[in-house]
């Protein structure tokens, strides 16, 4: 097994560095980075993949605190339902349920603390105090940073990838279709989104490419880590800027010899006849 100090230091080897420091050793981290990414991209057998179920937590009762929200304010703080520890999450819809705004909407943006919701746009209203809300969970927690593959329902919808779909009707409630990926600066968390959002518990299969950290051992065959490295090496000379033609055709060559290598390193044994 390698991990990515081990992945830099084959990627050395390949572009005929000696121990690399400093500047060059950050590039060579990127460049292991893009290869990764790209390989991923480009479906390359072999890869760490997850494949796990979850399951949204439906409906969230919630009550503002007093002295909440005022116009103007971006966030508001919630006196009952902690946020984190109910697993709420950016995207999620909160609906005022008391008071003036009874039937106002929000996109929840992200989850600033155990208390406090970011929505995003100054509020043109204010919240009452100890008004009752609602909040829809639609996403569910990931294990990590890694792209979603696919997303499938417990009855075998396969759900559709679709990142635009909070602009046609953020709000829209029932059996999830679409689905995107977010990221949450505030909880250093990535979720799934499901489009429309479901009220009710809701239990998805999904598979999902797992992120490396730096400590990571690399778990895949050598030709998945060929392919790996030569997108590395494809990227590392298209940075450098000073690369000929010649040694670019050879790298994009090299990048597909791995792809031949995948192909017959997961087939049957090849036999051959001589007419």
């Amino acid at each position: 097994m390698v991990n990515l100090a081990a992945m830099r230091g084959r990627l050395e080897d390949r572009l005929g560095y000696g121990s690399s420091s400093g500047v060059l050793q950050s590039q060579l981290e990127e460049a292991i980075n893009a290869g990764m990414a790209r390989a991923w991209a480009d479906g390359v057998r072999g890869l760490q993949r997850d494949v796990f179920t979850g399951e949204t937590f439906g409906e969230l009762t919630t009550v503002v605190k007093n002295g909440a929200s005022s116009v103007g304010d971006t966030t508001i703080t919630v006196k009952t339902g902690d946020p984190v520890a109910s697993k709420v999450a950016p995207q999620d819809i909160l609906e005022v349920t008391s008071g003036a705004q009874n039937g106002d909407k929000y996109i929840i943006r992200d989850i600033t603390s155990t208390t406090v919701l970011d929505l995003g746009a100054p509020l043109t209203g204010v919240i009452e105090n100890n008004a009752t809300t609602k909040i829809t969970r639609r996403s569910i927690e990931l294990p990590s940073a890694g792209s979603i593959v696919s997303v499938k329902l417990k009855d075998g919808v396969q759900l559709t990838y679709e990142p635009r779909n909070a602009a046609f009707d953020p709000y829209e409630t029932g059996s999830p279709l679409f689905f995107e990926q977010r990221y949450s600066s505030k909880r250093d968390k990535s979720y799934l989104i499901l489009y429309p959002a479901p009220t009710s518990a809701t239990v998805v299969t999904v598979i999902q490419n797992r992120a490396m950290a730096e400590d990571d051992d690399f778990k895949g065959p050598e030709e998945a880590l060929d392919a790996i490295l030569e997108r590395a090496v494809l990227a590392f000379k298209t940075w450098q800027g000073q690369t000929s033609g010649t040694e670019a055709g050879l790298a994009i060559g090299a990048v597909k010899d791995t792809d031949n290598a995948l192909h017959d390193a997961s087939s049957a044994q090849k036999f051959f006849i001589r007419q």
